[in-house]
């Protein structure tokens, strides 16, 4: 028996859900070899992606913050460097810049070690 579902989503939305589904299906298909995260997106993909409106997404890349490619009237986004991108907003944390002064003091042959 078959589940019963009502609801309220328009013809339009059901297409553009359904070609939104082909489309992540198609973009995410990997050649043998490749790697996952070699892959690309649409805007609504990598806004959803990155966790922001689309409208920031473009003003990214009309000021050229973010990596990306342009078909036609068309933007794609390479998942990887999207990854990159995220990680080159990274912060350091306390330790890491102790970490790195002491490894700093070590190669000048100073004895002074922060904790």
């Amino acid at each position: 028996m078959s589940e019963l579902i009502i609801t309220t989503i328009t013809k339009s939305e059901i297409q553009k859900l359904i070609e939104n589904a082909v489309l992540k299906a198609l973009l995410q298909k990997s050649k043998p070899g490749e790697n996952q995260n070699d892959v690309f997106l649409n805007v609504d993909q990598a806004a959803s992606f990155l966790g922001i409106a689309k409208a920031t997404l473009y003003g990214k890349c009309t000021n050229l913050l973010i990596p990306h490619f342009k078909q036609g009237k068309k933007l794609y986004f390479h998942q990887s460097e999207l990854i990159e991108y995220l990680k080159s907003g990274k912060r350091k944390t306390i330790h890491d810049i102790h970490q790195n002064v002491n490894v700093r003091l070590s190669e000048k042959g100073e004895s002074m070690r922060l904790s």
